[in-house]
């Protein structure tokens, strides 16, 4: 049997944050039906007879919505932190229940939300639950799309915005597999997405025009997940990553500084994961340094990144370096390589610094930095003296 709830306070009668709406609550019967101020949760029950919320709507007042028709509500924008829904059951004892769910279009076409922070009891997202929030700064959520393993445009942030045009939002086509592709709005306002889980789905924040991601505890960033974000200046990878997925960062042209130091546990970088990144490691002091817990490096992993310097591996367990990984990087002139490490096919074609030393004869100038060479055609073998 469901139980409807609803909030009684409007968001401007609660404190500017309202933590997972705790103070707010429904004073109240359990059975009581009307569509309150502010959040209204139905109270459902799992497989186990356990009972939870699911947050079904946001209203605001009408004095409220009479500010905002009049686009003058700049004193009624509301924080929102929605993990726990607190009721009081008709006598002086509260209950808390665990909000597992936010329904199809809950917190849709609501300017007044600034920012929104799902906590880790939500394990299912519903379709535009976001639409129309056109003042949405910041989202924080446990996972990426409508649950952990959704599949297709579930499994990417679009599906939590919606396929409906709106006013003070951008149309992005996101792709979720190999072939298919759906067309989001996303919030115009929205610059820094939190992922505070573990998991980082493919195809995540594919061409998002977001500019910061935080997901310090992903332990795998998935194929694509970066994919075209034309706003992503920087990233740190995080101690927990154990791989980039291929494609993960491919074109992402201002992206210019990618964090290693922390990524002590990462082991795989997948093909063209950085892949048309024009201007990663651009600047005499941003060589790119990758961890000694690196065992793969995909082939065209840096592949015409063009303002790219200098590369470190030696310090790392890789001792192959795939086909055409440096291709086209023309300004590389520093690569530094562990001992009898085996560079494959077009490693530095393009590579305009170091492919011209060597044609005139100038190879003292790059052995400190990528050892003695034996020209093999298009392939050839890199070995350092230990």
């Amino acid at each position: 049997m469901k139980k409807f709830f609803g909030i009684l306070l409007s968001a401007v009668m609660c404190t500017a944050v309202l933590t997972a709406f705790v103070g707010c609550s429904d004073k109240g019967s359990k059975n009581e039906t009307t569509t309150k101020v502010g959040a209204v949760y139905e109270i459902e029950k799992d497989e186990d007879d356990n009972e939870y919320a699911v947050l079904k709507q946001y209203t605001i007042s009408d004095t409220d919505a009479a500010k905002v028709a009049k686009n003058n509500y700049s004193d009624i924008m509301v924080d929102l932190e929605i993990n726990e829904y607190t009721v009081n059951e008709g006598t002086d004892q509260a209950k808390t229940y665990p909000v597992k769910e936010i329904a199809a279009s809950a917190l849709a076409n609501q300017p007044v939300i600034r920012s929104v922070k799902f906590g880790s009891n939500v394990e299912t997202f519903g379709a535009a639950c976001l639409a129309g929030c056109i003042n949405l700064k910041s989202l924080t959520v446990p996972f990426v799309g409508k649950t952990v393993n959704a599949v297709n445009d579930g499994k990417v942030l679009g599906f939590l915005f919606g396929t409906a045009s709106v006013d003070g939002a951008t149309a992005v086509t996101m792709n979720y597999n190999a072939t298919g592709t759906k067309t989001f709005y996303i919030p115009n306002a929205l610059k820094e997405v939190t992922v505070t889980g573990t998991e980082l789905s493919d195809y995540a924040f594919y061409g998002l025009p977001v500019e910061k991601i935080n997901a310090e505890n992903v332990k795998t960033i998935g194929r694509y997940a970066f994919y075209g974000m034309t706003n992503l200046t920087s990233y740190a990878i995080s101690a927990g990553v154990t791989a980039i997925g291929d494609y993960a960062f491919a074109k992402c042209p201002n992206l210019s500084v990618v964090g290693f130091a922390a990524a002590t546990s990462l082991k795989t970088i997948g093909a063209h994961a950085f892949d048309g990144c024009d201007i990663l490691g651009y600047g005499k002091n941003n060589a790119v340094t990758l961890p000694a817990s690196l065992e793969t490096l995909g082939e065209k992993a840096f592949y015409n990144c063009t303002e790219l310097t200098a590369v470190d591996l030696s310090a790392s367990k890789v001792t192959t370096i795939n086909d055409y990984t440096f291709y086209g990087c023309k300004k590389l002139a520093s690569v530094k390589l562990k001992a009898n490490t085996t560079i494959k096919l077009g490693v530095f074609v393009g590579c305009d610094v170091i492919t011209e030393a060597f044609r005139n004869g100038e190879e003292d100038e790059v052995i400190e930095n990528i050892g003695s060479a034996t020209y093999t055609g298009e392939a050839f073998e890199i070995s350092i003296e230990a």
